[in-house]
């Protein structure tokens, strides 16, 4: 596996495989978080990260459960996601579950058909971190 400086996940995705399908955060300017600070965004090529998964699946015997690292993959476009989610499935069919990170945008720039087919291909959970219905808040912060 082939990771871009520190990598983040939520505590309950410990035991899981972390793939950093993105490198830092697509917004990565809100005051309240300096995790990716140092990292030039982009979206890694399904190639590159079927490349990873594959020497993964070499070492690992058992994966459970996948972790689509950095900030907010859910940004990527989602015909590169579901083929990301593909190889997944191909190379780790005991795979109970994928999940990431998002931001709200991200999620509501997404269809309904597009997310039913992410969730039917294994995207079991996406994290996202509260945010204020008060434009002046979100201004503040820079959300």
């Amino acid at each position: 596996m082939r990771y871009v400086g520190a990598i983040y996940r939520p505590p309950s995705e410990a035991g899981s495989l972390i793939l950093q399908a993105t490198i830092g955060c697509s917004r990565n300017n809100c005051t309240f978080c300096n995790s990716f600070r140092d990292k030039k965004f982009r979206i890694r090529p399904a190639s590159e990260l079927e490349e990873d998964l594959t020497a993964a699946r070499r070492y690992y015997r058992y994966v459970r459960r996948v972790y689509l690292a950095d900030g907010n993959a859910l940004c990527i476009p989602s015909e590169q996601l579901l083929e990301i989610l593909r190889i997944i499935r191909r190379l780790f069919p005991e795979c109970e579950r994928v999940s990431t990170h998002a931001c709200v945008q991200d999620v509501l720039a997404k269809t309904v058909e597009e997310l039913t087919a992410l969730r039917e291909l294994g995207m079991g959970i996406i994290y996202m971190g509260g945010e204020s219905g008060n434009q002046e808040v979100l201004d503040m912060v820079r959300k």
